[in-house]
């Protein structure tokens, strides 16, 4: 957990990574009033401060990401925003079709239609009633084209957005050009920002309930 703050954002890693992944843009989330809450999936184990789940499958990765929104929740967190790296971007998607209240956006970094037992089909995304970021590289082969599709089908509640870069889900705050740092940096911290925003007459609810 890293911060505080009435807006809360829970962190899923990709298939070949784990909460630790998270933790330096947890630390800028953190710096920006945002409380961020880094997860383990079911079955992964890293051990040390990175700790060590139960065992499960990888197809219900989003049943975790909706366990840390009702973890922020219930402590302190007005509005949750669900967002994932690669799989974690998958299980962000499902989870956020699958709330009954307290989500506020999603986000997608190098997120995929179909992973790791998950389907985040049209019917998924076309479910989903929050705004949603979807964000991968041109050179990072079908992701790019997952990324292109959720933002055709989730109409005027999405935004695809392609940058010029290889890199791949968390990588974009760490291995890729500054610029691309930035930009991706700036996309998502904007979106927090529109998306931390109370709508109007619209009742609150624990988030992932």
């Amino acid at each position: 957990m890293f911060g505080s703050g009435r807006v809360g954002v829970v962190l899923g890693h990709g298939s070949d990574g784990d909460q630790s992944d998270w933790w330096n843009f947890a630390e800028t989330l953190a710096r920006n009033g945002y409380a961020a809450l880094a997860i383990d999936y079911r079955s992964y184990c890293p051990g040390g401060d990175a700790g060590c789940s139960g065992d499960g499958s990888t197809s219900d990765a989003w049943m975790d990401m909706l366990a840390g929104a009702r973890y922020l929740g219930e402590h302190g967190a007005e509005r949750v925003v669900l967002m994932g790296s690669s799989m974690g971007g998958t299980a962000s998607v499902v989870a956020a079709a699958h709330a009954r209240g307290g989500i506020a956006g999603v986000v997608s970094l190098s997120g995929s239609v179909e992973c790791c037992g998950m389907d985040a089909g049209k019917r998924v995304v076309r479910a989903i009633r929050v705004p949603m970021l979807f964000v991968a590289g041109r050179f990072d082969a079908g992701f790019a084209g997952s990324t292109r599709r959720w933002g055709s089908w989730a109409g005027p509640r999405g935004e695809a957005v392609i940058v010029a870069s290889g890199e791949h889900g968390v990588d974009f705050f760490q291995l890729a050009t500054p610029d691309i740092q930035r930009r991706v940096t700036e996309l998502v911290l904007n979106f927090l920002a529109r998306a931390g925003r109370p709508a109007r007459h619209r009742t609150s609810r624990t988030p992932g309930g």
